[in-house]
């Protein structure tokens, strides 16, 4: 009987420490995806300030170039790997 009791007692802070594992690792992930949002709107935009028609310092294109180089995504050419994935054929065009 205390063999039983002494198992009912373990499962019973194993299903609490669990739940309370479980509900902290679900808030703390929200936080980080809250995160993670804000940062990609804030960087959208950043990356969209260019297209308004107010006059920025030079420094401020420079920043933006830096930004744009990193928003595009362009680490890596593809336009060969591409053209062979696709078996593109070049022709003439049509107007």
């Amino acid at each position: 009987m205390v063999q039983i009791e002494r198992f009912v007692k373990i499962s019973k802070y194993t299903i609490v420490f669990t739940v309370a594992s479980l509900l902290l690792l679900n808030y703390w992930l929200l936080l980080l995806m809250n995160n993670l949002q804000g940062m990609i709107e804030a960087q959208q935009v950043l990356v969209l300030i260019p297209l308004t028609d107010v006059r920025l310092p030079a420094f401020v294109h420079l920043v933006f170039s830096m930004l744009l180089e990193i928003a595009s995504f362009d680490y890596f050419e593809t336009g060969e790997l591409f053209e062979k994935v696709v078996d593109t054929k070049h022709s003439e065009p049509l107007d």
